[in-house]
């Protein structure tokens, strides 16, 4: 299947190409940055004869363009919605590709990380800071990329549904920024100490993923579990962990 993945700077799209090699489809990683309205998108879509637009985005305000190029082809839209980050947008998001009209899949996830970003800015900040100070009062379930990844082609593999669709995929498991920032701490083995903070705004994200396991046979990794393979494939693992 030939298909556009619509990608934001330092999104997931390369974790998607990396996954699709062992599914066959051709894909076309394309930058937001490229497209500046609905009609070239659609020209996009038609130049590269896609059979399908995956927006991987992650960006809120581009939820009307991808809904409203693909509906206007008659192509199927898989669409990454990041509720961590949308906060109270993510249901507006949702009722935007739900009212479309369009055949739509809607893949809500949470807190999404991976090799370079957000784990780096903490193993850096861990390896030059002698005390850390990180939030306790952001909690939600930390989803490894590359687990999404495998989970978006799973999906796109057995077939995309009819009409709309809106399913959840997280890591398995809840931590807080701190819990999972003190387990980066444990794995890397630094001296660094890391101290949790009370915030005056308390956010709480909880993607439950019961239904796309049940319907895909999806078995979903433990964050703790996932954390430590990203940080084996950022190689900053003890030498110990190498041997596993």
């Amino acid at each position: 299947m030939k298909i556009l993945v619509m990608d934001s700077v330092n999104g997931i799209g390369s974790y998607i190409r990396n996954a699709s090699l062992d599914y066959g489809h051709d894909m076309l990683l394309a930058d937001m940055e490229s497209v500046s309205d609905v009609t070239s998108l659609t020209r996009m879509l038609q130049e590269s004869d896609a059979q399908l637009l995956l927006d991987s985005t992650l960006d809120a305000s581009f939820a009307r363009l991808s809904s409203s190029a693909a509906l206007s082809l008659g192509l199927p839209l898989l669409y990454v919605l990041q509720e961590i980050a949308f906060s109270g947008e993510a249901n507006d998001v949702e009722n935007i590709l739900a009212l479309s009209g369009g055949r739509c899949t809607v893949i809500k996830t949470s807190w999404i990380y991976g090799v370079d970003g957000f784990v780096r800015d903490w193993v850096e900040r861990l390896a030059d800071e002698p005390v850390v100070e990180v939030s306790s009062s952001l909690i939600s379930s930390p989803t490894y990329a590359r687990d999404l990844a495998d989970a978006l082609m799973t999906v796109l593999d057995a077939g995309l549904q009819d009409g709309f669709e809106s399913l959840s995929f997280c890591g398995e498991g809840v931590c807080s920024l701190y819990d999972f920032v003190k387990e980066i701490l444990d794995r890397v083995g630094y001296v660094s100490h890391v101290i949790p903070v009370r915030t005056s705004d308390p956010f709480c994200v909880l993607s439950d993923s019961t239904k796309i396991r049940q319907i895909y046979g999806l078995e979903i990794p433990h964050w703790k579990d996932s954390l430590t393979a990203c940080l084996m494939d950022m190689d900053v693992l003890p030498f110990e962990y190498q041997k596993l």
